[in-house]
Order: structure tokens, then sequence, then C-alpha cells
């Protein structure tokens, strides 16, 4: 019987293949690591070594194989649209652009296209998405993906005509596919075309479609052109998958109040308030979670919005002025505003702030006083100062 180590690089493939089709990719990944050792340089060894880490969660070691791959066969291009994806999977947004346009140098395809545009869409930069999907298009007018995701960019700018310029082509090849089509039907409901609206919605419902936005906006569609009943039953459904959505409550209120469900329209609009006009308590809450989303997330702009949010609701919340500092100054490597809202802080310190330690009797572990925050404040002001300076900037 051959031992591990004595396996050939095509039996250690096939074991590996066997072992993950039993969801054992440690145990698959050990066997192709084994034979990597004697055999480097074999391309298949490598791919499904990175495959298997890839399984596994270890995404940057899978990277590395990867990348070592390329090395050897620069111009394989199964390999670098694995890297690619890899990237955008793992939010390496600019690593996924640059090995697109490596391979649109040799690859010109409308898949080539796509990625290049997903990863500019991640990248925030609208311009450069809409101009690769518009080329992805150019090549494979079928392909109903980069249609669907600049159609969904237009929608979110308001551009709805050119939404639906999209996707009207794109429905004289195909009227059936489903995503195109509720892209299709809500950019004619947001531009208020509610007749054609009605009516892609109606034939999504026809072909399957039971998601909570065709339910939602049928409802929308029904209610505006007067069907008060049938935008009763659609919006019910659609409040079934989200009871607490404001816009939602409104309408399915206002039909309600125009057919026989008088009383629960009232309850409905009721709700509708209730969610709308929270106390400041409630709405600084909700802004410091979602700060800590926003943060956890790696949205530091996003953050910062939020943190000042909950501070205007939440005056007491002082220290939210020192975390956007800490952002601006660590995160965002941008000093000014860091300083500006340091010093902000800083105005903020009570006479009696105490800086010694004492024991937190809530939690059991020792705790500071607030002094401490302010003096660590100076301390990074004066770091900024520093670092200003030599920028030729003055910080007063």
């Amino acid at each position: 019987m051959l031992k591990e180590k004595d396996l050939s690089s095509e039996e250690a493939v096939l074991k590996a293949q066997a072992l993950k089709s039993l969801f054992l990719y440690t145990e698959a990944t050990a066997v192709l690591q084994q034979a990597l050792q004697h055999d480097p340089e074999n391309i298949k060894l490598l791919i499904e070594t990175a495959e298997c880490l890839r399984s596994s969660g270890n995404q940057q070691e899978a990277a590395a194989l990867y990348r070592q791959a390329l090395t050897l066969e620069p111009d394989n291009k199964y390999i670098r649209l694995h890297l690619i994806r890899l990237s955008l999977f793992t939010e390496d947004y600019e690593t996924a652009r640059q090995e697109c346009n490596t391979l649109l140098q040799t690859d010109s395809s409308s898949l080539a296209y796509r990625l290049l545009g997903e990863c500019y869409e991640n990248m925030q930069l609208p311009d450069s998405t809409l101009l690769c999907y518009h080329q992805a298009i150019l090549h494979t007018p079928t392909d109903h993906q980069p249609i669907a995701r600049a159609a969904n960019i237009y929608i979110n700018q308001e551009a709805y005509e050119k939404a639906l310029e999209l996707t009207e082509t794109y429905r004289e090849k195909d009227s059936l596919n489903i995503l195109v089509n509720q892209l299709n039907a809500k950019a004619y409901c947001l531009s208020k075309q509610y007749t054609p609206a009605q009516e892609r919605y109606e034939k999504l419902v026809e072909l399957g479609d039971r998601s909570y936005l065709t339910h939602y906006y049928l409802g929308v569609s029904y209610y505006m052109n007067e069907l008060f009943y049938e935008a009763h039953e659609y919006l019910s459904k659609a409040h079934q998958k989200d009871p607490w959505n404001v816009n939602l409550l409104y309408y399915l209120g206002r039909a309600c109040s125009k057919t026989s469900w008088k009383e629960e329209g009232i309850e409905y609009l009721e709700k509708a308030l209730e969610y709308t006009i929270p106390t400041d308590d409630t709405l600084a809450g909700l802004y410091k979670g979602l700060a800590d989303c926003y943060k956890l997330n790696h949205q530091y702009r996003d953050q910062i919005e939020a943190l000042r949010l909950a501070y205007r609701y939440d005056p007491k919340y002082k220290s939210a002025l020192y975390h956007i500092g800490l952002i601006y100054q660590d995160k965002l490597k941008e000093n000014i505003p860091a300083a500006r809202y340091f010093k902000e802080f800083l105005r903020t310190e009570p006479a009696d702030s105490k800086e010694i330690e004492f024991f937190d009797e809530e939690t059991g572990a020792m705790a500071f006083g607030e002094a401490i925050f302010y003096r660590a404040t100076e301390k990074r002001l004066q770091k900024i100062r520093e670092e200003e300076f030599m920028k030729g900037n003055r910080i007063d």
C-alpha cells in the first residue's frame, strides 16, 4: 500500500478530489501539500490546493498559491479568473482591479469587463463601473448580468429612462429573465409609470416570483392605479416579510382605508408614525448601533456620520467626538479633520474631571477617570501638530 508521501502528483489529486467530495477539505489539503513538496511547479497541484484552501476558508493562502501558479503560467486565463473572483470575495478590490486590467491586455471579453466593473462598483466609482458594464454589453448583448448591474446603478441614481432603455432592449431578446424584468418593472414604478409597472409585476408573479420587492411594488402600482383591493392583497403579503417598513405601512394603511379594512388601516398608519418619529434617546441608540455596524464593515466615513448623529441626539455622548477624531487620524489618515474633532472634544472636559484609577463595581474591573482620555487626546493633537508642521501646515 502506498504511503501518502509516495503518492504521485496525479494520485494525490485523485485522492484529494475524493476527500473533497466528502467535504474533508483539511485532509485533502494535507495530501496536496505533501505532493507539492516534491512537485512545487505542478500547475494542477497548485490549483487543486488553492481550491481546497479556499473551500476551507483559508483565502489568503489560496490567493498566494494562485499567484505562484501565475508566475509559472502568466497567460493562464483560468488561474487569473480564480484569483480575481477570490479577490472580489475577500474585498481586495485593488488586487482584483489590477488582475482584471492584466487580463484585458489579452482578453477583452464580456466576462473580463464585467469583473472589472464589479471591482469599480465595490470601490464606489460609478462612472468607471458603468463604462465597464457597457463594454461588456457591447461584447455580449445576451449576457444579462452586466445589463442588470448597470440598470441597478441607474435606478439608484434615479436615471430611470437609462435603466428602462437597457432592460427593454434586453427583453426583446429574452422576455422571461426574472432579474432583468424585476429591474425593468422597478424602473417603471419609481418613474411613476404605474400601468406598465403593474403589467411587468403581474407577469413576474405568473413566472413564480414571490419576492418581497415584487409583492411590494406590485401593491404600490395597484394602489396608484386605484385598484385598492388588489393593492391590499399584495401589500399584505409584503408586510408578512417586512412588518416594520414605514413606506409599506403607509401604502397598506391607505389601501385598507379605501377598502373594508378601515380599522386595520388606522393601526397600520399609527405604526408608521410610531416608527417614523422615535424619541431622541431612541435615535441616539440607533445611531450608536449603526456606527458600530459601519465600523465592523470598515465603512469609516459612514461610521463618522452615524457618530455625529448619535452625538446630536445625545449631547452627553461626548466620546463620539473623540472616536471621530480617532477614525480620521488612524483609519482615514486625515489629520486636519482629526485635529478639529480632538479640539472640540477637549472643550467638553469638565473642571472636576478625574484621572485616577478606580474599581468599577458593576463590571468588576479597573476603570479610569475621564481625564485620562482628555490627556490622550492632547498627545494625539500634539502629534498631529508636529506632523503637519513638517508639511508646512500650522494647527493652532
